[in-house]
């Protein structure tokens, strides 16, 4: 029986900003685009 849930929405259990920026980096170069971390 599940008696909780944990939502981690700003990082404090799991770090997951930089994969995310790394993720949309990719997306972009597929593109021939750059995604300056300052602009993220």
């Amino acid at each position: 029986m599940i008696r909780a849930l944990i939502f981690d929405f700003d990082g404090l259990i799991l770090e997951t900003e930089v994969p995310c920026y790394q993720a949309w980096q990719e997306i972009y170069r597929s593109y021939g685009l750059h995604l300056p971390l300052a602009l993220w």
